[in-house]
């Protein structure tokens, strides 16, 4: 506005001492070029790309040049559990019967040893894992795997208890009803008969089970998740009388068992998070997993973590925008949401002022990624979410946040 206050006043004054106006027009033009700092873009530019260079050595692709100074504007980071501060690596450490949950037979760190009713479990479950086999032609023992963490390992724990995985991951590798966020559970059908893996208090819910074994395998499951597990639960039905399978039509489940799995933390990760928030900047966990689950990750990390500072999706999603912004500024972990809430609480820390970089991997977690200030995808995450994100850490590293900042 100034630069074009003094052209004009340049221009009027010259005309006014009886210089010729085209002369005046040439001179204006002039000033005003002058007055525009060309090199500012490309010394900016220069800048930005070697931040970039500096991230790409840190296992970190900028796709956009104004990521790597967003980055270190940033005054709160929302970071995924999974993969992100764990490991992504998902053991398989305990196979539990329902005979086992109603006994409170709490589910051994080895999996070295199990029942034929144990095994029954992992062969149900192998139904509605969605994995790729590497080396087909090879022996079944030797079968390289590439799909999710818990999928994989439980192909390679059927493969080792001696289960025929051939006519069930290959042959019939087919779900009527994927595993997404919303459900949180997945459907196989063959005949009248279908096998459910999900989410334990999912199933819990739409099982035939009575309500003390309903009570008792309820608090066991809360208890392993205290303990840092993560649940996924087994139940079965006869879709007889059922024409369309979705998933409103799914109930009276009969609960068989729950795999237990646990994803170690990564080492780098505690001293990390301290190095993000001495710069000024706020990390909250926001996760799909159970409320203790999440909890038990964060007390690994060294946070003290009370009740008033875990918020839980069923109570985001009857909470107002208004009451949220109210609790948000004190809340660590959001536990058991979906990518809409994350979608949701992402704006509304942008509402307060915030500048919001958030991590995740799925592909439904490519609005959220794309509506924040910046998105950071990580290196094994899917296509969608990779194209959405403007950092990709390929080393699915939190270190790498924590070094670009």
């Amino acid at each position: 506005i100034l630069v074009i206050f003094i052209v004009a006043s340049i221009f009027v004054l010259g005309v006014f001492r009886g210089e010729a106006i085209f002369q005046m027009l040439i001179l204006s033009a002039a000033v005003a070029v002058g007055a525009v700092p060309e090199a500012l873009p490309i010394a900016l530019t220069v800048i930005l790309s070697v931040g970039a260079e500096r991230i790409a050595s840190k296992n970190g692709i900028v796709r956009k040049l104004a990521a790597a100074e967003t980055l270190g504007s940033a005054t709160l980071i929302m970071t995924d559990k999974t993969g992100t501060l764990t490991k992504a690596d998902m053991q398989l450490v305990g196979v539990a019967t329902l005979d086992m949950l109603i006994k409170e037979s709490y589910i051994d760190s080895a999996i070295t040893h199990l029942s034929e009713n144990q095994k029954e479990i992992l062969k149900l479950a192998l139904h509605n894992i969605d994995v790729i086999v590497q080396n087909p032609n090879d022996q079944e023992k030797d079968w390289k795997f590439t799909g999710h963490p818990f999928e994989v390992n439980i192909a390679k724990a059927s493969a080792l208890h001696g289960i025929p995985l051939k006519k069930i991951v290959i042959e019939e590798n087919f779900l009527n009803i994927p595993f997404n966020s919303s459900n949180k559970f997945s459907v196989y059908k063959k005949d009248n008969n279908c096998i459910v893996m999900g989410a334990p208090d999912i199933l819990l819910k739409k099982s035939n089970v009575d309500k003390d074994t309903y009570l008792k395998i309820l608090s066991w499951v809360q208890d392993a998740s205290n303990n840092g597990k993560r649940l996924i639960a087994i139940g079965s039905f006869n879709v007889k009388n059922i024409k369309n399978i979705n998933a409103n039509a799914i109930k009276d489940i009969t609960f068989n068992g729950i795999l237990s799995f646990f994803d170690p933390i990564r080492e780098e990760v505690p001293l990390a998070i301290q190095n993000i928030e001495t710069h000024g900047i706020r990390v909250v966990i926001i996760t799909g997993d159970l409320k203790g689950t999440a909890v038990s990750v964060a007390k690994s990390l060294g946070w003290s973590i009370n009740d008033e500072e875990v918020l839980v999706g069923e109570d985001i999603r009857i909470m107002t925008d208004e009451q949220l912004l109210e609790i948000i500024p004190r809340i660590k972990i959001f536990a058991r949401v979906t990518p809409e809430d994350k979608l949701r609480i992402g704006n509304l820390y942008r509402q307060l002022g915030e500048i919001v970089a958030m991590t995740g991997d799925g592909v439904n977690d490519a609005p959220a990624l794309k509506s924040m200030d910046i998105g950071i995808s990580l290196g094994s995450g899917s296509d969608v979410a990779r194209s959405a994100a403007d950092l990709v850490l390929l080393d699915d590293n939190f270190q790498t946040i924590s070094m670009a900042i």
